[in-house]
């Protein structure tokens, strides 16, 4: 999903998470929901360290 962002939309992130996703372009919108789901669940196994950084 990251590959398809170019390293400039990245720059000014303070942090990144990274959520996999199989065979699924970032810019299908038909699976928004998919996606809000998938970066919920990662952020929920990654809260601590989210927070740590900020």
């Amino acid at each position: 999903m990251g590959q398809e962002l170019s390293n400039y939309e990245l720059e000014g992130a303070d942090y990144l998470l990274k959520v996999t996703t199989v065979n699924t372009p970032l810019l299908d919108t038909s699976k928004m929901d998919y996606f809000y789901q998938r970066g919920y669940e990662e952020t929920k196994k990654r809260i601590k360290e989210i927070i740590a950084i900020s």
